[in-house]
């Protein structure tokens, strides 16, 4: 422990510990008012919150609005945001290290894209895709949920082309 007089809890799922001196919450269960508002908007002196490129997005947006702490810190590998939102000005430009993951991954600090570690997620994660029993429940889901166009994404031009494969053929369609 880093210290141990300390005590830690989590506050994520159907955990809820609330009266710890370091909680590790998940901004998304925090979100929610009813557990928003078990905390006071002062209670905190120190906040820290991870992937904090997400500020913009309305679940952290409530957090952040909400709490009131001495000192907000953000981290990120990725703070600069496509839609030009500026995550610093949300954390009064408290910025541990302006480091994106490329700087990163030539530090030796993240792991490079494409090692072998990464394919074989990949390989299992397209295997898993690629399933019939699967492409049944996502053109089940579509069917039950369509209403005039649809987009589909996947994690891999092959999945694609499978689903798709799949929907015109009759096995699908009957």
């Amino acid at each position: 422990m880093i210290v141990p007089a300390k005590t830690y809890g989590i506050y994520y799922g159907k955990v809820k510990e609330e009266n710890a001196d370091t909680i590790f919450a998940s901004i998304y269960t925090l979100s929610s008012q009813k557990h928003l508002h078990s905390f006071h908007p002062a209670e905190f002196d120190l906040i820290i919150v991870d992937e904090f490129h997400h500020a913009a997005a309305d679940s952290y947006k409530r957090v952040l609005d909400y709490f009131k702490p001495a000192f907000l810190l953000g981290i990120t590998a990725t703070p600069d945001r496509n839609d030009n939102k500026d995550v610093y000005a949300t954390c009064d430009g408290n910025v541990a290290n302006k480091l994106d993951f490329l700087a990163a991954i030539s530090r030796e600090w993240l792991a490079p894209f494409n090692n072998g570690w990464e394919i074989d997620i990949e390989q299992e994660l397209l295997q898993a895709q690629l399933r019939d029993d699967m492409a049944v429940k996502i053109l089940s889901a579509w069917r039950d949920k369509k209403q005039t166009r649809t987009i589909d994404f996947h994690s891999f031009t092959n999945c694609a082309i499978f689903v798709t494969s799949l929907l015109q053929s009759s096995k699908i369609m009957n």
